[in-house]
């Protein structure tokens, strides 16, 4: 009986106020308001009434934008309206003003360019030549597997702004032995930059470089370094505050760093000293100190079996001494052994000639130049033929 009477006496008080404020209106204080906004004075103006954003009640917010609160916002002119929040946070601006997603580009190889960058760092062909005869080698061409490591950064016309959250979304260019390939598409943001690593089969044409007789020698190709600006298309994605979605076409350019040209006319070389067979291997040694480095510590030696140069022509000496200056066979192999070849600098190789006769400031005979030239510690080193002294 008792819940018959609660059920009862609310079924009483619901039909009280509708009949206070019949449909469509609502009891605003002790007014009804019409949901349809035809009684929008007073207390009724913001209960789901629009006419006073329209008729100009707040100067510079004519639009209006109702919110799931029953109330309505007065927003600037040509704002838009999001549903379903507070009328507190109903307008939004409808211009768009940020890109947010940047795809599908296209690149224009044939449009490439490319200039040289001197800041970026070489990379290098290592070619360690062996040679055991008598003649001097031809290298030929030099064929290497190397790593290359470029970069790519994009650069984007569009008078829409971009953000560190706008979207990449594009294929990395990569460049090898003058042809530009695109790699899968990856997404990056905005000003990250995208790299690519990979390993290239080159071929240098040496120039007609040789290795010199009865020596090993170090020679390092050095590519030149270049960037390529490729122009592209793309589509860019906007979204505005009220959540609408726009799209057009941009421009821009990509910017691919880290490219090495081995060819012809674009290589550097640094040809390291001719070392005798019979000295210490200079493979082991950067080239850049190959030339203060002394790959036959005992060529000075007065002991033919430490000398390099009497080993390499089987030159015996007076009792085995192979620079013994009272044997007209005195061997010269570095002018710093000998007091008497005190006008040679001190890290020139004195060599022998093919006859086995060697150099007059250990003997004190006339001489004569032979063709035969190489180079040793980067000096000029001359096989001369002695000729028994004047009388």
């Amino acid at each position: 009986m008792k819940l018959t009477l609660s059920i009862s006496a609310v079924a009483i008080l619901v039909v009280t106020v509708e009949a206070q404020c019949p449909f469509p209106n609502y009891k605003v204080g002790n007014k009804c308001c019409n949901l349809f906004g035809k009684n929008c004075a007073g207390p009724c103006w913001n209960m789901g009434c629009e006419t006073v954003c329209q008729q100009g009640k707040y100067p510079g917010f004519p639009e209006s934008c109702l919110g799931n609160d029953r109330h309505y916002a007065c927003c600037p002119k040509g704002s838009g309206c999001i549903p379903n929040v507070p009328a507190s946070q109903a307008c939004c601006n409808q211009e768009y003003k940020e890109i947010f997603e940047v795809s599908d580009l296209i690149y224009d190889f044939s449009k490439a360019t490319s200039s040289i960058d001197p800041q970026a760092s070489q990379l290098e062909i290592l070619f360690k030549g062996t040679n055991q005869g008598s003649r001097p080698q031809d290298i030929g061409k030099v064929t290497q597997t190397i790593s290359s490591s470029q970069t790519t950064g994009w650069t984007f016309s569009s008078a829409t702004k971009m953000s560190a959250s706008t979207k990449v979304k594009a294929g990395i260019p990569f460049v090898a032995d003058g042809a530009i390939t695109v790699g899968l598409e990856e997404t990056l943001t905005y000003g990250e930059s995208g790299s690519k690593t990979s390993s290239i089969a080159v071929s240098v044409d040496t120039g007609g470089n040789s290795v010199a007789a009865y020596s090993r020698q170090m020679f390092v190709f050095k590519s030149t370094m270049k960037v390529f600006n490729v122009p592209f298309t793309a589509t860019a994605t906007m979204r505005n505050q009220c959540g609408s979605i726009k799209k057009e076409t941009i421009t821009g350019q990509g910017r691919v760093s880290g490219v090495a040209s081995f060819a012809q006319g674009e290589v550097s070389k640094v040809i390291g000293p001719a070392v005798p067979i019979e000295c210490d291997s200079p493979f082991n040694t950067p080239i850049e100190q190959q030339g203060t480095t002394n790959f036959c510590p005992n060529s000075g030696s007065p002991e033919c079996k430490f000398n390099a140069l009497c080993v390499r022509y089987q030159i015996t000496g007076n009792q085995g001494i192979c620079c013994d200056a009272a044997d007209t066979s005195a061997c010269c192999a570095v002018a710093k052994a000998h007091t008497t070849c005190d006008k040679f600098k001190p890290e020139e190789i004195l060599c022998p000639s093919k006859g086995g006769r060697f150099h007059p400031c250990c003997i004190g005979a006339a001489f004569k130049i032979e063709s035969n030239i190489t180079k040793v510690g980067g000096v000029p080193v001359i096989a001369i033929e002695t000729l028994p002294p004047h009388k």
